[in-house]
């Protein structure tokens, strides 16, 4: 089934409406969300042109509202269909880069990324130290997802490096493309970047008083937050009976 880029028949799509700013990203992820849950698998979206005039915002702002939707299963992409039903229904798993499972990407974190906050305190650079701290600035005035993302990225990527193993570095940015997509996923959730803000503010502040074992506790705290984010994400996602 696919619906019409015309105005939309379907009647889970006729509630759709105009939205203003919470983010706009966080408002229009809700209200697809909500339609998703209702519509059946393999039904199709209407068009990111469409939706983007249904919702008076741009299309960017759906297309990132689509891909934490993508994130969490409920849809997906394919050339010549567009987006469409994938999933009406979820569990506490989101899929990452196409195939990892959150879970899988925090037992890794876990391992590489606690011991890694704990030798950056032990070996970082002043240098390092100031890329870290200037970019949890721009991470805290960010004004989109898009951009407290991609600096949440750069501090967790920046952290690895300050530990002073080039290997820690690579394997990081070799899962950037599971964390971003996590991470806009997890925008969605209302107060969640503020609070991981707080939490990589908790991070710098170990590693730059270099004691590895709060350094490496904070980011323990850091990512157990993070798993119980993607958790609060998906509880609302059950339809209500």
């Amino acid at each position: 089934m696919r619906l019409s880029d015309s105005l939309p028949t379907s009647e889970v799509l006729d509630g759709l409406a105009p939205v203003t700013r919470r983010t706009a990203v966080d408002q229009v992820a809700d209200q697809l969300r909500a339609a998703v849950l209702n519509m059946g698998v393999g039904d199709g979206l209407p068009s990111e042109a469409k939706l983007a005039a249904t919702f008076r915002v741009s299309r960017p702002v759906v297309r990132e509202a689509l891909g934490s939707l993508r994130a969490t299963g409920l849809v997906a992409s394919a050339v010549g269909k567009g987006w469409y039903v994938a999933s009406n229904s979820i569990g506490t798993s989101l899929l990452l880069a196409g195939s990892y499972r959150s879970e899988d990407l925090t037992e890794v974190r876990l391992h590489l990324e606690v011991p890694s906050a704990g030798f950056a305190a032990l070996r970082h650079k002043k240098s390092e130290l100031d890329f870290l701290r200037r970019t949890l600035q721009t991470e805290s005035s960010a004004d989109n997802p898009v951009s407290a993302v991609r600096q949440d990225g750069r501090f967790h990527i920046g952290v690895a490096r300050a530990s002073g193993n080039p290997l820690l570095e690579r394997i990081v940015e070799f899962i950037r493309s599971g964390l971003e997509e996590q991470s806009r996923a997890l925008s969605t959730v209302r107060g969640r970047s503020e609070r991981a803000v707080a939490e990589h503010w908790a991070i710098l502040e170990a590693i730059g008083s270099r004691d590895a074992r709060a350094a490496e506790d904070a980011m323990r705290a850091h990512l157990r937050a993070v798993s119980d984010a993607v958790c609060a994400l998906a509880a609302p996602l059950t339809p209500q009976s």
